[in-house]
């Protein structure tokens, strides 16, 4: 009867810990101890030995304490049978059942191998020859656990088992435990924390390299693990789990933090309204030659598609979407009307800047302040949520504020090659475009410095683009004047959109396909030319009355003349230019002759043009101009031969100039020749101090 119900305890104690292993993180294992008994005592009456050899075994469950490192907890249930030194065949038995709890540490030694040290204390009871009897028990045991695997353990040991007035001895055990739940490959990788920002679908290939969240993992194994792979997932918006960390080895207890990273797909740009979703965290490692897998899921925040934050103001770079096939239309379009009018005297960039903005005022855009998200107020706070369109929405809709605005303007701009950058000022974001000239040309085309922004070598053309109704001239000045009062406070900058590129790639939205109307070429060319009259007055007025008046002044000075009308050619006003060079001519002044056949070449005369050249050589030998001008109408005849020797000369003279006009002598390939087609109206205006 007592057999059954040691019997019944035991398949109790192991269903409960069955039911146990099934928990994620299950700390709870089964050890099976046969082994030998030696006994130390009682002793008989006469000081003889009472016992001789005997067996036992126990069945062990131990918990182990997740936060107090190698502390276990452990219930034991046995059973002994102790022979005796009787006269009696057979000797009669001592049958020792008993239950007992106590405490235990383990000491990881190697990987695979650890000491155990254990305590217990209980109650056993003693049947021998059809006597009862029972006493409290106390035992010491230590063993040395190998791991076969994450699951099985095998091990030997040593325990000194003191049951008070029945029983002393040492018994030599060895056997088995088995950590419940670790043979179904049950991940000890814990995640500690964690920790997700709102993601925002217009930086969705930002996330591929930048963190949107990280994670502490914790090894909970009873050893070193290896080869640890986290992966993100979320199943809506992408295509396969993301790497995150490949960490090659985590010791017992070691905790790692690792960012969360994810490679989106583009149909996560069709959210327009804020949602959540499920985020997988996977984790993988090898653990006693086995590979073991778990996951874990967070809840992310996904904004819609134009959400921002200005904590980074080159993030609305990702905005400025210049392969749009519609922005691209529309801007080629433009910049094909405004080659085909001509005046390439005047930098071609600049035009077509002036004449973008000017499409964009027929086009009806107008600026208009968000009252739900104003940029004055959310740059302030740098993490408050704003709306910004693309700019096709702003096409669309005709409307936008200063944000809007900018990132239409520099879309249309870049999506012909010219380079574009944002500029900033407390509670104010505006453009500015690249000119492809240096500070010294630059000089020669406009009347003052303080309109332009000088980095380094480069010059940039600031545009108060929220004045789109006010017209180009008026949107730069005040464009240039914000910039100078900023700048000199130290609260102004300009952010390039091909640099921001390089963290916040652009993205693109396709469900927005109306195809963006017309406007009319008639109007256009009427409202450009009006303003590029307007930009010339500005730029040459005061300095042609100046000109003019130093010419009455020194007895119509050649030198001056022509001055005068470099001025005039370098702003498209050919007709007063000529006039001028032929005046300064007819003085036998060399460098009137040489702009007299850079005239002579725009209007694809070239062979009036080589003989105003040639005749600049003849009175000034050494006239780069004319050694230019010959040159590139030898290139357009393929004389390539008299090109080289020409451009000898030219770099023999100045270096600088022959950097300029270094397609002359580039390669044939297509690619050349599509520079040179680009370079070829260069003009090198002949206009000696």
């Amino acid at each position: 009867m007592l057999k059954k119900k040691i019997i019944l305890i035991a398949v109790v104690l192991l269903s409960a810990a069955t039911a146990l292993s099934a928990q994620k993180s299950n700390p709870l294992s089964l050890s099976i101890t046969p082994g030998g008994e030696i006994p130390l005592g009682p002793k008989a009456s006469d000081g003889s030995d009472l016992y001789s050899f005997g067996a036992s075994a126990c069945l062990e469950a131990q918990y182990s304490f997740p936060a107090m490192q190698g502390l276990y907890a452990q219930g034991t249930i046995g059973y002994a049978a102790i022979s005796t030194d009787s006269y009696k065949e057979p000797p009669p038995a001592l049958s020792l059942v008993s239950f007992g709890a106590g405490a235990g540490y383990r000491l990881q030694l190697l990987p695979k191998i650890q000491l155990r040290f254990s305590l217990d204390g209980g109650y056993s009871i003693g049947i021998f020859e059809r006597n009862v009897g029972g006493a409290p028990f106390v035992s010491a045991q230590t063993r040395m656990m190998y791991a076969v695997s994450p699951a099985v353990e095998l091990g030997i040991g040593a325990a000194y088992r003191h049951n008070f007035q029945l029983y002393n001895g040492i018994g030599i055990l060895m056997g088995a435990s088995f950590n419940l739940g670790a043979g179904q490959k049950r991940s000890r990788i814990e995640i500690i924390d964690s920790h997700f920002d709102p993601v925002f679908p217009v930086f969705y290939k930002y996330y591929n390299d930048n963190p949107l969240g990280s994670v502490i993992i914790r090894n909970a194994e009873k050893g070193t693990v290896k080869d640890v792979k986290v992966h993100l997932h979320v199943p809506q918006y992408m295509e396969k789990p993301k790497l995150c960390a490949h960490v090659r080895e985590m010791k017992r207890d070691e905790e790692i933090q690792v960012p969360m990273l994810a490679l989106f797909k583009d149909t996560i740009l069709e959210i327009t309204e804020g949602t959540k979703v499920t985020a997988e965290i996977l984790i993988e490692y090898a653990y006693l030659d086995s590979v073991i897998g778990g996951e874990s899921s967070e809840t992310l925040l996904l904004y819609h598609r134009n959400a921002m934050t200005w904590d980074d103001d080159r993030k609305a770079a990702s905005f400025v979407t210049a392969k749009d096939t519609e922005i691209l239309r529309f801007s080629k379009n433009i910049a094909s009307e405004i080659r085909r009018m001509g005046n390439r005297a005047v930098n071609l960039q600049f035009c077509s800047a002036m004449g973008l903005f000017e499409a964009l005022r027929l086009y009806g855009i107008g600026y208009v302040i968000d009252p739900t998200t104003p940029y004055a107020e959310l740059s302030q706070n740098k993490f408050s949520l704003d709306y910004l369109q693309f700019p096709i929405q702003t096409m669309s809709y005709k409307a936008g504020d200063c944000d809007d605005l900018s990132i239409l303007y520099c879309a249309l701009l870049e999506s012909i090659g010219i380079q574009t950058a944002f500029i900033t000022v407390p509670g104010h974001i505006y453009t500015a475009f690249l000119l492809d000239m240096d500070p010294r040309e630059s000089t020669q085309l406009f009347a003052s410095s303080d309109d332009l922004i000088v980095r380094g070598n480069r010059i940039w053309v600031p545009v108060e683009i929220t004045m789109i109704q006010e017209g180009f001239v008026d949107a730069w000045r005040m464009g240039a004047k914000q910039w100078r009062e900023h700048a000199d406070a130290g609260t102004a900058a300009l952010y390039p959109i091909e640099s921001a590129w390089n963290t916040y790639a652009p993205v693109g939205i396709t469900d927005v396909s109306e195809r963006l109307a017309e406007i009319s070429m008639g109007r256009f060319n009427d409202a450009y030319n009006s303003e590029l009259e307007r930009f010339v007055e500005r730029e040459i007025g005061q300095r042609v009355n100046y000109l003019k008046d130093r010419i009455d002044a020194s007895s119509n000075s050649s030198k001056l003349r022509n001055k005068l009308g470099v001025l005039y050619a370098r702003f498209g006003l050919y007709d007063k230019a000529e006039a001028e060079f032929q005046q300064a001519a007819s003085a036998q002044h060399a460098p009137a002759y040489v702009n007299l056949g850079n005239l002579a070449y725009l209007e694809k005369d070239t062979e009036r043009a080589g003989e105003h050249f040639r005749e600049a050589l003849r009175i000034e030998a050494d006239s780069i101009g004319a050694l230019v001008g010959l040159a590139k109408i030898d290139y357009e005849l393929e004389n390539y031969g008299s090109v080289k020797r020409l451009y000898a000369q030219i770099e023999a003279l100045s270096p600088a100039t022959a950097s300029r006009f270094a397609y002359l002598v580039s390669d044939l390939s297509d690619t050349g020749r599509a520079a040179a087609i680009q370079l070829q109206d260069r003009m090198l205006w002949s206009d000696p101090e």
